[in-house]
């Protein structure tokens, strides 16, 4: 699934889905909210991972709703997230744990979408304006971008926790692995097969063995074309 307000690439659209195939937490997060904002709410996480991992911030999309927008503006002004940036900077693994992290403390600052008209085709049309909807925060300006920082704050500093919780708890099986050491368990030296055991390592630790593209079942082929229907294939 492309960005939601960043341009993303391939490969960024990549890290996320393939971060989604092992954490079903991350999966459920997205089909939250989905159920707020319609499907193209999926290009969200992409976002939140290519600004994390990216040493720039990606370029803008002229499609992106005013609450998304919001959000990625206010993030880049804090402190706090550009410290999380640098933690994140080319690594896919914490770029994916931390996107994870902040999808789940900011979704509660995700609006319902107004409810979608039908044309006389019977098609579902997208809402217009900034989508919203009836579960907007209806306070002034200044307090709705308080309770913004004030969860982006939150969001930044329980996903650096978790990084420093997952690439820690990755340092005792590293060598077993074959992974670099202390401090950078979690950077594969050999590719996506190597990020994909880092993964799929990290979840049997949190007891959390769900990786999915290896189950088969439609479900699963469903959730990729979800989140990855550029046609390459994840795996």
């Amino acid at each position: 699934m492309p960005g939601l307000c960043f341009q993303t690439s391939r490969w960024i659209d990549r890290l996320w889905a393939e971060h989604l195939e092992v954490s079903k937490p991350g999966r459920d997060l997205v089909a939250e909210g989905i159920r707020k904002q319609g499907s193209r709410f999926a290009g969200f996480g992409v976002d939140l991972l290519a600004n994390l991992y990216l040493p720039r911030t990606p370029a803008r999309t002229n499609e992106g709703p005013e609450w998304a927008s919001r959000l990625h503006e206010e993030a880049l002004q804090l402190a706090e997230w550009q410290r999380l940036r640098l933690m994140c900077q080319k690594n896919g693994f914490a770029s994916g744990i931390a996107a994870e992290v902040a999808l789940e403390q900011l979704l509660p600052s995700v609006p319902d979408r107004p409810e979608a008209s039908i044309n006389g085709a019977g098609v579902e049309e997208a809402p217009r304006g900034d989508g919203r909807g009836s579960g907007a925060n209806d306070s002034g300006p200044e307090q709705e971008a308080l309770n913004l920082r004030t969860a982006l704050r939150r969001a930044a500093a329980r996903a650096r926790q978790a990084v420093e919780t997952a690439e820690t708890s990755l340092e005792g099986v590293a060598t077993s692995l074959g992974f670099a050491g202390s401090g950078s368990a979690a950077t594969p030296s050999r590719g996506s097969a190597d990020l994909r055991a880092i993964r799929e390592a990290h979840q049997r630790l949190r007891g959390e063995v769900d990786p999915m593209s290896r189950t088969g079942s439609e479900k699963n082929k469903e959730w990729i074309d979800l989140v990855s229907p550029r046609g390459f294939v994840v795996g």
